[in-house]
Formats: structure tokens, sequence, C-alpha cells
């Protein structure tokens, strides 16, 4: 009884101390910002998606060129510029980063958070598919369940609006290819990052300064010169959660990561109803009830599993 109780304390203790893990400080921070972020998205309600993710790609590159000369990490720099067949990837992810910036962006400016909180709820479940079929990776019974809760769920969600959730679904497809391929990235998170937003740079600055309407987010006050304080902080509400979801993975096992990204679409999916007090009808708060308990199985039979 005596080892048992010590054991209890033991187990007790490393509980809290994995609790204030740094890693897990990170992971929880980097979730919470990308959660509320609908709030700063909103900002740019005035403005087209293509101007947006323009300034977006530009000054997430500044960003992160900043960060890595801090860090003087200028290796991964050398390999691209004398070793181009290593871009290949880089360019496939940057392309469906793209596709999932601008389809998040205009979801949030076009009141349709709820929805993209949905896309993000059912990616761990595309990616748990993509796996399956690109990777041959093998779905235990309970990860069959999950799956299929959660695909009951996207049905009752289908039913309840009569036509396919498409922001939510491109949202998770371009994400979980997103994930597929930066397994064959041999770059760092923050390396890739500067790569891909890199990529981005001169098409980005083409676009803006071809554009015929004139300077872009005109309609936002906070100028400084030529340029716009808005714009500018789009880098830093990118790259920051990055960076410290970079920290984070490096710091935690890849299931605890998992456990945490749940954190970011239920902050979203609550901003969308209680905040901007988007349609939500009892149907589709069924199928939201299916996705979660598909993703509950999935995540207490992975903890299982781990243990």
């Amino acid at each position: 009884m005596i080892f048992s109780g010590s054991s209890v304390l033991t187990s007790s203790f490393l509980d809290c101390e994995v609790f204030l893990n740094k890693g897990i400080l990170l992971a929880i921070l980097a979730y919470f910002l990308w959660g509320i972020s609908p709030i700063y998205w909103k900002l740019f309600q005035t403005i087209p998606v293509d101007e947006v993710l323009a300034h977006r790609c530009i000054w997430t590159f500044v960003f992160m060129v900043l960060l890595m000369a801090l860090r003087r990490d200028t290796g991964w720099l050398k390999i691209a510029i004398h070793q181009p067949h290593t871009l290949i990837f880089p360019a496939l992810a940057a392309s469906l980063l793209g596709v999932n910036w601008y389809t998040y962006t205009w979801a949030v400016t076009n009141n349709q958070v709820v929805e993209a909180s949905l896309g993000y709820f059912i990616n761990p479940l595309i990616s748990l598919l993509l796996g399956m079929i690109f990777l041959k990776e093998q779905l235990r019974r309970l990860q069959q369940a999950s799956f299929m809760m959660a695909g009951v769920g996207v049905g009752v969600i289908t039913w309840s609006v009569g036509t396919l959730p498409w922001i939510s679904l491109i949202l998770a497809l371009s994400f979980g290819f997103y994930g597929l391929i930066k397994k064959k990235i041999a770059f760092q998170p923050a390396q890739g990052m500067s790569l891909e937003t890199g990529l981005f740079l001169i098409p980005a600055l083409v676009f803006l300064a071809t554009k015929n309407t004139g300077p872009a987010i005109t309609t936002v006050p906070l100028m400084l010169g030529e340029f716009d304080l808005i714009n500018i902080t789009t880098g830093i509400a990118t790259g920051l959660p990055l960076v410290l979801f970079a920290g984070a993975a490096q710091r935690l096992k890849l299931i605890s990561i998992g456990i945490f990204q749940y954190i970011a679409p239920t902050l979203q999916f609550l901003l969308g109803v209680f905040l901007y007090n988007e349609s939500f009808t009892q149907l589709k708060m069924l199928g939201f009830v299916f996705i979660w308990l598909g993703l509950s199985i999935f995540t207490i039979e992975s903890l299982i599993r781990k243990r």
C-alpha cells in the first residue's frame, strides 16, 4: 500500500510537471492564437482576398527571414540555391498553403467562421485517410469507427445546408495534403515556411504592383508612408503561431500535439456562434456532435495505444 500511495503521488507530481512543460505552454499559446485569429482577419472584410493573400505571403516571408537571421540559420538558403531540385516539394506545399490561406480568409470575411472551424475539426481524420492511402498506414478498429462517425457528422451537416460544405472540405483537404507533402521536405519547419513564402514573394509583388485599383488596403487607417501597418502585421499574425508551434513540436510527442490541435477549431466555432451570431441549426449541431464524438474516440484510442 505504501508503494501504491507513493506511486500515485509520483504520478501526480509528474502530471503537474508535464502540464508545466514549456512545450505544452507553447502548443496551447500557438493553438490559442490560431483559435482567435478570426477576430484579426475580420479586419480585412472590406479588402479583396487576393490582396490580403499577397500581403500575407510578402510579410510572412519578411518575418521568417528576420527570424532566421537572428538565429543565424542560413544553411537552408545555400541548399535551396545550389540544389534547386530541393524546391519541388516546398513549391507544392506553398501552392496548397496558398489555397488554404485564401479559402480561410474568404470564409472569415464572408461570415463563414463556423464552416471554417468544421474544416479544421475534420482535418485530423483527413490526415488519417491520406496516411492510409499514400503511406500504407493501417487503421485500427476504433480509428475506423471514429472516421465513420465523423463522416456521418459531415453528412448530417451537408443535409442541413443542402449542399456539400465546400469551405470545410477545401480547408481540410488542402491542409491534409500540405501535411503529407511536408513529410517529404528535408528542411526544418521554420526553414520550410521561409522557402514556401519566399517562392510566392515575386508573384505577390508583381500582383500588387500591376493591380489597377491602386495601393492595396487603402480603406484601413494606420498609414505609414506608402505602407500600411495592418499589412505588416499579417506576417506577424501568420509567422508567430508557426514559430510557437515549431517550438512545441520539438519538445512534445506527436500524439500530444494531436490533442492540442482541437483548441483552435473549438475557439473558432465558439466565436462564429456566440460572437458573430452565424446561423447554427439543431441539425447542424447534431452533425458537430457526431464529429466531436469521432474525434474523442480517435484521441482516447490514440492515448490508450500510446500508453
